[in-house]
């Protein structure tokens, strides 16, 4: 009998630890994924976001004990984090459903602005949430003008083309971009018809290539950097590169029985494109009426003398181009 009781001391003793070893925490180690095995994952939009099902993709795992405990946070600013208390928070997957938007849009979620989700997991016998990987609904916003540029400009037979700030600093119609989140993504885009447009540049300000004696067309796209939202696009800025002119004169004699069907077609020798001859103001009658026909018809015979408004001398200035012709009456 006298070694019997310190047995059974020492079992009482040991007895409470063999007890409680079952509520021992041995905690997740890893919180699982949710979307993509991607930390953060982020999600992009323009304006606004629409909620989606937030599915794992990978389960919790580590330690042991109890199934899954799950709760699910979210955060407005990306650092502080307010549990989701309605019960689709308490789920596995956060499924949207009206008892999910209605506490969201109580609690301060604006569809037009960026919203993280993370779900946090643990066993029921721990106290502490270990977290998946972090989901961004990330909200861009456009632009609200993408800015203007001097929108028409002739020069000179240039090889080596303009900067687009020329027609940008100093300019008083010009506007930069406005509104949306910055810092902006450009592109530049060209065109020769203004209805098929090419990508040129993703430079700000870029150098804007004209091929001499064509008219070429310009114009810049802006959106936030790296968002989804679509360009908008300044004007268009429309350029010509103008070769010196050499005029020529084809004529088209009236005859005797109709003396006002004489023509006179300006012909340029310098090799200008149609877009370029057809954008340049003529004059027969000395500068008192003008047109933007290369073409005079419906003459009588006589001298003329056919001007138009374009550089004949660059790169020394404007001046006026000239040529002359005579119309005769064909024989009877």
């Amino acid at each position: 009998m006298k070694n019997t009781i310190p047995c059974l001391l020492l079992l009482a003793a040991l007895s409470p630890v063999w007890a409680n070893s079952s509520f021992q925490c041995d905690n997740y180690l890893q919180g699982g994924m949710i979307w993509t095995q991607q930390n953060p994952v982020i999600l992009t939009y323009c304006d606004q976001f629409g909620l989606l099902p937030l599915t794992e993709v990978a389960a919790p795992s580590g330690g042991s004990g109890g199934g899954p405990v799950y709760q699910w946070a979210f955060s407005l600013d990306g650092a502080f984090w307010q549990p989701i208390t309605v019960s689709a928070g308490q789920q596995r997957d956060l499924i949207p459903g009206s008892a999910l938007l209605n506490f969201m849009l109580a609690a301060g979620m604006d569809y037009s602005q960026s919203t993280w989700f993370r779900r946090g997991v643990k066993r029921p016998e721990c106290d502490d949430y270990v977290f998946s990987n972090i989901v961004e609904f990330r909200v861009f916003h456009q632009v609200s003008g993408p800015g203007q540029f001097r929108s028409v400009w002739e020069y000179c037979n240039d090889q080596n083309g303009l900067n687009a700030s020329y027609f940008h600093t100093g300019n008083p119609n010009s506007v930069n971009p406005s509104g949306g989140d910055q810092p902006y993504e450009f592109q530049w885009q060209f065109s020769t018809d203004q209805v098929n447009w090419s990508n040129y540049s993703t430079t700000e300000l870029p150098d804007l290539f004209i091929t001499p004696g064509t008219i070429g067309y310009y114009r810049r796209g802006v959106k936030p950097a790296g968002s989804p939202c679509e360009y908008a696009f300044s004007n268009t800025i429309a350029i010509s590169n103008v070769i010196p002119f050499e005029l020529n004169l084809a004529l088209d004699h009236p005859d005797c029985s109709d003396e006002n069907t004489g023509r006179i077609t300006v012909i340029d020798l310098s090799g200008n494109s149609p877009e370029i001859l057809n954008s340049i103001a003529y004059s027969i009658d000395g500068g008192n009426s003008w047109q933007y026909s290369p073409v005079f018809d419906h003459l009588t015979a006589g001298f003329y003398t056919v001007q138009t408004q374009n550089k004949c001398s660059c790169p020394n200035g404007y001046s006026w181009c000239t040529a002359e012709a005579e119309l005769t009456a064909a024989p009877a």
